[in-house]
């Protein structure tokens, strides 16, 4: 069992028997999502995940170089660890571009205060370079928030709506479509709607009875 239709194909191309793979995807707990209050720290726009080269992070730094020119205010959390090196680097860099006042490194935070900023945050941005499903960006949707995103082969599949998808690499667009986003009321309210809904078809309890029946369908099988 695979959580995607594209590793699916690579397994196949690779020789492996294809009604031997069956995909299920993974999931959110949307009630436990639900019953989180969101904090009193409110941000325009949080990230969430590891703070890895591969996640987009020193992307962040460039993409508020370009937001900062448009508004001086914007401002973003990054929650979430990782090699204390590049935490260093990342900081330095936050630094070299008079970022501080921006951008707030937090680091890693329990469900209860990471979930708390993502419900009173705008819009979750998320530029990683190399994803095979996208549970950050789901679960920021659970929260009621689109997704900016660069547009990597998985998330056509995962995230046909709630989600604003740039081609890598073109970091000027990006932070136009986050400007885009905070500005149009219309446009937020419906990606907002629509990133809840897609929230909701990967709920956990769908997603294990879908588990259940693959494997009784296993079962049988034998």
């Amino acid at each position: 069992i695979v959580d995607n239709s594209l590793l699916k194909k690579e397994l196949v191309n690779l020789g492996f028997s294809e009604n031997k793979i069956m995909v299920n995807s993974p999931g959110v707990d949307i009630k436990k999502i639900e019953s989180f209050i969101p904090s009193n720290a409110k941000y325009d726009c949080v990230f969430l995940g590891r703070l890895n080269i591969s996640k987009g992070i020193f992307d962040l730094i460039e993409i508020w170089k370009i937001l900062t020119k448009k508004n001086p205010n914007i401002s973003l959390a990054i929650i979430g660890s990782g090699n204390k090196k590049l935490e260093q680097q990342l900081k330095n860099r936050i630094s070299e571009n008079n970022l501080e006042k921006n951008i707030d490194i937090l680091g890693f935070l329990e469900d209860k205060k990471a979930f708390g900023i993502l419900k009173s945050s705008k819009v979750f941005v998320f530029p990683s370079h190399e994803e095979g499903f996208g549970i950050a960006p789901l679960e920021a949707q659970a929260c009621g928030l689109p997704v900016v995103a660069w547009n990597l082969p998985a998330f056509e599949e995962v995230f046909p709506k709630g989600m604003i998808k740039v081609k890598i690499g073109n970091i000027e667009k990006f932070a136009s479509k986050v400007i885009e986003l905070i500005a149009n009321k219309q446009l937020y309210q419906e990606l907002a709607e629509e990133a809840i809904y897609n929230a909701s078809r990967y709920d956990w309890d769908k997603v294990a009875k879908r588990e259940l029946y693959l494997l009784e369908k296993i079962k049988k099988s034998k």
